[in-house]
């Protein structure tokens, strides 16, 4: 059932199903992620001097980065990058593009400690051959952090190191996550009611 407050929120709410997390809920879950990345990285960051860096994945992670980071105690840099095994064709190439936004050259710093950031891990694919693709760049570190986890839909094996929540088989939206480019805006996460997408 979802909340009157909810439904004043955004008018978006009467095509949710069912809330699954609560503008409440996501605060704990990001404090929670947030604690955990603060406590693994302190000595890298504090002592040896390293970098951290926060790699967000467009469009679905914004929502997540924005909170996630405020809750971090810990210098770092922030930047943002596009995924696509795709380009403009209907199949995946097998290859991965990544196009990174302000500072590509983080990419390539031998001294950075990198975190990707991403909203959902469903399949893994994409994110299997990205994170191949980085760990190949000569970072200090790679680490995979999602808001997410859908393990039903896995087809590929992957390691999420932070992970907020796992989450059923259902459609779900809000907090970044959309369908047809809807919902990101919704300050709750939710599962999309069934002939949204299926009409």
């Amino acid at each position: 059932m979802i909340s009157d407050n909810a439904k004043k929120t955004n008018s978006l709410a009467d095509d949710i199903e069912s809330v699954l997390f609560t503008e409440q809920d996501l605060d704990g879950i990001v404090s929670k992620v947030a604690k955990e990345i603060t406590e693994h990285y302190y000595e890298k960051v504090l002592v040896n001097k390293e970098k951290l860096v926060i790699l967000g994945v467009l469009n679905g992670s914004f929502q997540f980065v924005s909170d996630l980071v405020k809750k971090i105690d810990l210098p770092l840099e922030i930047e943002f990058m596009f995924a696509s095994s795709y380009g403009k064709k209907t199949k995946s190439t097998g290859e991965v593009n990544i196009q990174v936004g302000k500072n590509p050259e983080v990419l390539d710093d031998p001294n950075a400690n990198i975190i990707i950031v991403e909203d959902i891990v469903d399949s893994g694919n994409t994110l299997s051959k990205l994170m191949s693709v980085m760990r190949d760049k000569g970072n200090k570190s790679v680490a995979l952090c999602s808001l997410f986890d859908k393990p039903e839909r896995r087809t590929v094996e992957i390691d999420v190191d932070f992970l907020g929540a796992k989450v059923p088989d259902e459609f779900i939206v809000g907090y970044g996550l959309d369908y047809d480019e809807k919902y990101r805006n919704m300050p709750f996460v939710g599962v999309l009611k069934r002939e949204i997408y299926e009409n």
